[in-house]
């Protein structure tokens, strides 16, 4: 990746820490899209909103939470 798109997403981790939501903080290895399509069912508005902001990304949450899931932003060295 490069140095802008790890900039980034080390912000949008941080904006997701400083989210209270039902009681929980974000956790800091988790994106605020991530987040978003996660608890979508409960909070339908947030992934909603993320989407349409990034309206040329289609599916933009539901592509954050899946590469949370296939750990695609961890360094190569830790990816499994």
């Amino acid at each position: 990746m490069s140095l802008l798109q790890n900039v980034l997403i080390g912000v949008d981790q941080t904006v997701n820490c400083l989210f209270r939501l039902d009681g929980e903080w974000g956790e800091p290895d988790e994106t605020l899209s991530a987040r978003a399509y996660r608890v979508r069912e409960k909070h339908p508005a947030w992934a909603r909103w993320i989407d349409r902001l990034f309206f040329w990304q289609p599916g933009h949450c539901k592509t954050a939470y899946e590469n949370e899931w296939r750990r695609a932003q961890l360094p190569r060295h830790y990816q499994g």
